[in-house]
């Protein structure tokens, strides 16, 4: 099962608004984008409520924001509401799942199932009623029909009372489960028991993380099973003291045992979380380890043999444990073990993870690194969701897939005082990326409105060179496309929104001082904008180019014509196409290929033509004649690369 959508109604700040969870656009990524106070924290809270993982949220952070119903109202109706905070969702059934619910239905309950009667798409909603702003009851709606018939009947008919609730009960446990994780470091253990602190929800949680670095390990190792049984083996003396003595002093082969599957949970941490540490962090980590340490432990009381463990670093010749390290490392070391080894486990319906600006404690660098280790959580049945307000944290490869986070109540322009009047209305809305830059035609390339939404300004220190203005979205994915096949680096790729709509752009870079160049297509629009251009800007006719120059060959007009029949085949055959393929299909093909990082066998010409259009766009710099007064103009030296 799996969720297409989830509409957010009277959920504090939010009246209305709408979440797709298209998987039909490449990855399974979704970015939510916002200023403070936009209400990027709001919209992860009401996705979490409606499937909440329930170990997660009472192990890492405090819940009584959750469980108390009545402080979900709208805020600006907490006087006196009377209605219902409603999260509801489009969810898909799949045929394992109904494969799955006849099998259990007729095993458990002699019911056998129609199957044609289970629609595919239905919803669920999660609705909590409120009268005079006291919380009155919550509901879970299932929006399905299911048919079946007892032993003896003919007919199938609609499932009601227990055998439904049975029914939907299985249902339900097959839902993808939401993991939400807030944006403050967790507070890892000293201690882990394996056994004997089965009431602590906080240490079921560390230890269902143990077990998952074990099944990521992929020998089939199991806590109960390689540990505790071995522990609690019959011809090991009763007596505690005895027992620790003949345990650790070498007079049973359970200590040797044990050691071998703490060893191998130790590389299996070590490797993970320092050899992403050495990708982001560019750092060759050679004398440092994770250490997982056991002990044994009997209850006083009941004589209960019982295990923990310890999280350490090696570090030389020191040990330490993970609250002695660094604010950064201790959030990189929780994160991966969350999410690395969760995204690992075999659950029925997948976890959707969420999280409220991750790497926030983490450099500017370590951050842009760390997407790259998105794609791999968010895997087969996993799905990814984050806030941010860090222009490091955005991909444009996942533009599609991202959301501009508006408070219709907060102006960022307008004076303090302005911001908080009483009778402002808190309206917290989720736009599309794609409808907003619809929705704002004088930006004057793809990637503006969401820079200026998060209220972007380039430091002084900043200087990226080497900078290729396109013409629009499809030169920039297709491009991109192949500089990752081809392994092209230094070139950065910026999308306009027409030949007509770099000016602002290169007055830009110009001001900067940047290296650019500028590709159009070679249709009259771009040739006409290349005159213009070269004219109105003095600059160098090697610095605005047109697709046929740089190819030598007048047939190639636009980004498109690259494609030959067959790669143009791999196209229609991925979108079940029979006739021509669109512009349109284009684009979303490679835009998808981009997110997803799934790699096509191209002809080689098409790629051989690429490499020559990237190889052209790094051979030289720009060259500008810039005015030294008016109705004067100088050759400004063209700058070393």
């Amino acid at each position: 099962m799996r969720y297409h959508n989830f509409t957010i109604k009277n959920f504090r700040g939010i009246k209305e608004t709408n979440i797709d969870l298209n998987p039909e656009n490449g990855s399974n990524i979704y970015s939510f984008v916002g200023l403070n106070e936009s209400g990027k924290t709001t919209l992860l809270e009401a996705i979490h409520s409606f499937s909440p993982d329930v170990d997660n949220k009472t192990a890492l952070y405090s819940s009584s924001s959750f469980d108390d119903k009545n402080s979900l109202i709208p805020r600006n109706m907490i006087s006196n509401f009377t209605g219902k905070s409603i999260v509801q969702s489009l969810i898909e059934i799949e045929q394992e799942d109904v494969d799955a619910l006849c099998s259990y239905m007729k095993s458990s309950h002699s019911v056998e199932i129609d199957r044609e009667s289970i629609k595919r798409k239905f919803t669920v909603s999660r609705e909590i009623s409120y009268i005079s702003s006291q919380h009155a009851e919550t509901t879970n709606l299932w929006h399905l029909t299911i048919k079946g018939k007892s032993k003896g009947k003919r007919s199938f008919s609609n499932l009601l009372g227990s055998d439904l609730t049975s029914a939907l009960n299985f249902l339900r446990l097959r839902l993808p489960v939401i993991a939400y994780y807030p944006t403050f470091v967790f507070d890892f253990p000293s201690r882990i028991y394996l056994s004997g602190k089965d009431g602590d929800k906080t240490n079921e949680f560390y230890k269902r993380v143990f077990q998952d670095i074990l099944d990521t390990n992929g020998e089939g190792l199991q806590i109960d099973e390689h540990i505790i049984k071995r522990v609690r083996r019959d011809d090991l003396p009763s007596n505690p003291i005895e027992f620790i003595a003949r345990l650790l002093g070498g007079g049973s082969n359970v200590k040797e045992q044990i050691d071998a599957v703490m060893l191998k949970a130790s590389l299996t941490v070590s490797r993970a979380v320092f050899g992403k540490w050495n990708e982001i962090f560019h750092e060759k980590i050679s004398n440092k380890e994770i250490l997982i340490d056991w002990k044994p432990e009997v209850n006083p009381e009941t004589n209960e043999k019982n295990v923990y463990i310890q999280f350490l670093i090696r570090d030389g010749v020191d040990r330490y444990q993970i609250p002695d390290r660094s604010l950064g490392f201790r959030w990189f070391f929780c994160f991966l073990l969350f999410t690395q080894f969760r995204a690992s486990r075999r659950e029925r319906g997948g976890t959707i993870f969420l999280f409220d600006e991750p790497a926030s404690n983490l450099h500017s660098r370590a951050q842009e690194q760390l997407l790259g280790s998105f794609p791999a959580i968010a895997r087969g049945r996993n799905s990814l969701i984050y806030s941010t307000h860090s222009h490091y944290m955005i991909n444009p490869y996942w533009l599609e897939k991202t959301y501009i986070i508006e408070n219709k109540a907060i102006s960022y322009d307008s004076d303090i005082s302005e911001d908080f009047k009483p009778n402002s209305i808190t309206e917290i809305v989720a736009i599309p990326y794609r409808r907003f830059v619809g929705e704002n035609p004088d930006k004057t390339t793809y990637f503006q409105p969401i820079l200026d939404k998060i209220d972007y300004r380039p430091s002084m220190m900043e200087f990226s060179d080497n900078i290729v203005i396109l013409e629009g979205k499809s030169d920039f994915y297709i491009l991109s496309y192949f500089m990752s096949i081809l392994r092209v680096k230094d070139l950065n790729l910026f999308p306009s929104s027409g030949a007509n709509d770099v000016h602002p752009l290169i007055s830009l870079f110009l001001g900067w001082g940047k290296r650019f160049k500028v590709l159009l297509d070679a249709d009259d629009a771009g040739e006409k904008a290349k005159d213009r251009l070269i004219d109105e800007f003095a600059l160098s006719k090697n610095s605005v180019s047109t697709i046929s120059e740089l190819l030598n060959d007048p047939s190639v007009k636009k980004i498109e014509d690259l494609l030959e029949d067959g790669d143009k085949k791999i196209i229609a055959d991925h979108f079940s196409v029979s006739g021509r393929i669109s512009k349109k299909h284009v684009l979303r093909f490679f835009s998808e290929a981009l997110a997803s990082g799934n790699k096509f066998s191209f002809s080689d010409d098409m790629k051989g033509r690429v490499e020559k259009i990237l190889s052209s766009l790094k051979g030289e710099d720009v060259s500008a004649s810039l005015p030294t007064s008016k109705g004067q103009r100088r050759k400004r030296e063209p700058r070393g690369t």
